[in-house]
């Protein structure tokens, strides 16, 4: 989780040694040790069990990351961050339903809020429904116009839609082409 709380891409687990996931390991650990001791002070401060749900998350733990971060919305209903990270939780999980009612939240109260409507493009995808999808990335991109995952995305969904309403080849080909500028250098990687 990067700035105001958004998810932010990490490297692999598989990519590092044994070393550094011990090394992150007790690292991590020890984050969610302080904030248990956070909460055991003042079990309503929200951003604690935030915090603690980003730490366990990124730990692998998902389950216990959801019921942190499922206190912190309890506790604060209007934390975008929280409620956002709920929901990427919860797709990770694979409970869609879930993360679909908390990106919709996170929507409500914020309806610019890239993130969320990329988590929903991808769960709709999943689901089957590519107007959806669509209309999120979409979405998204008016936020970040230049986010190279999302164009990719869009430009994959609308070449190879199996609705036809949905699918349109040059605006396909016009944001690869986007998503390869995008990046820095310009790179034909950005597709894959």
């Amino acid at each position: 989780f990067g700035d105001e709380g958004r998810m932010v891409r990490q490297r692999s687990v598989d990519t590092a040694t044994t070393d550094e996931n011990e090394l992150l390991h007790a690292v991590l650990q020890a984050v969610i040790e302080d904030s248990l001791r956070a909460i055991e002070i003042d079990p309503t401060y929200a951003n604690a069990h935030r915090g603690l749900g980003t730490v366990l998350y990124r730990d692998g733990q998902l389950e216990d990351a959801v019921r942190a971060y499922g206190r912190a919305v309890q506790l604060a209903p209007g934390d975008v961050a929280a409620q956002h990270n709920l929901a990427v939780v919860l797709q990770a999980q694979g409970r869609l339903a879930e993360a679909v009612t908390h990106y919709e939240e996170v929507l409500r109260l914020d309806a610019r809020y890239p993130d969320a409507h990329y988590g929903l493009a991808l769960v709709l995808k999943s689901q089957g429904n590519m107007a959806g999808a669509a209309q999120h990335y979409r979405a998204a991109l008016q936020s970040v116009p230049n986010w190279p995952e999302v164009l990719v995305d869009l430009a994959w969904l609308l070449a190879a839609s199996p609705d036809p309403a949905v699918r349109s080849p040059q605006e396909a080909i016009e944001l690869a082409e986007r998503a390869v500028n995008a990046t820095n250098p310009p790179s034909w990687a950005a597709l894959d």
